[in-house]
């Protein structure tokens, strides 16, 4: 059965609290014949979100995360789109 490639983005602000939960819980209940990116566009946090996922993206090639500081959910969608090729 050949990959079926799916991107879930993620748009964040000042998260850390819940962020490894979702993180967690998408790249394990993936099934296997889907091939995940989880791109993660942070809003400018200010209480460690941002360092966390870059760790995360240090750790794992399905991860990506961009920085759009302060530019608001709608912008952070807007910008996932513009990065999500599948």
């Amino acid at each position: 059965m050949s990959e079926i490639p799916l991107t879930v983005a993620l748009v964040v602000k000042n998260e850390v609290k819940f962020i490894s939960q979702a993180i967690s819980s998408l790249l394990t209940t993936c099934p296997e014949f889907i091939k995940l990116k989880l791109l993660i566009v942070d809003d400018g946090s200010a209480d460690g979100t941002y360092e966390y996922c870059k760790e995360i993206e240090s750790k794992n090639s399905a991860v990506v995360v961009v920085r759009n500081p302060g530019k608001g959910k709608v912008a952070g969608t807007l910008t996932a789109f513009s990065q999500v090729r599948s």
